[in-house]
């Protein structure tokens, strides 16, 4: 399980030591507390992958490069857009691996799409097209209570 909390994945660990992948994952489910440490160890893997994610973010991208004695300091395009692959990458396995912490957040509201306000003529005449027909409720005229 440390293989995987220092970054490594089941796969990895299982063709270094020459074990069966899908035999590795029948030991570990196996026993339910080490199912238990495989999965808070997959967890760990993605605190880690977003620690990651700031040390790759403040990497340095530019490149020097020296011509006939003249010395130019520029932005790599190729480093930047690498960085962001390896950052892209590893925010969706974190995402994946611990989605409550990394995961994108769904926002609801109580709100759906609908006019703001309809008048008690026009919800009737709405639910007649569904085919809802409401004969014993008769709208309050305006302004009466």
């Amino acid at each position: 399980m440390a293989y995987v909390c220092a970054g490594g994945h089941l796969n990895g660990f299982c063709k270094l030591h020459g074990f069966s992948y899908t035999g590795m994952l029948e030991f570990i489910h196996a026993d339910s507390s080490r199912s238990e440490m495989y999965a808070r160890a997959r967890q760990e893997r993605a605190d880690l992958l977003a620690d990651e994610i700031v040390d790759i973010a403040d990497e340095e991208c530019t490149v020097v490069e020296v011509e006939d004695g003249v010395t130019t300091v520029g932005i790599s395009t190729a480093l930047v857009n690498r960085n962001k692959l390896r950052v892209d990458a590893r925010k969706w396995v974190a995402s994946k691996l611990k989605p409550r912490v990394y995961g994108d957040k769904l926002e609801l509201s109580g709100e759906i799409g609908t006019p703001t306000k309809l008048s008690d003529d026009q919800l009737l005449e709405r639910l007649q097209r569904f085919g809802v027909n409401l004969p014993g409720i008769v709208p309050k005229a305006e302004g009466a209570q």
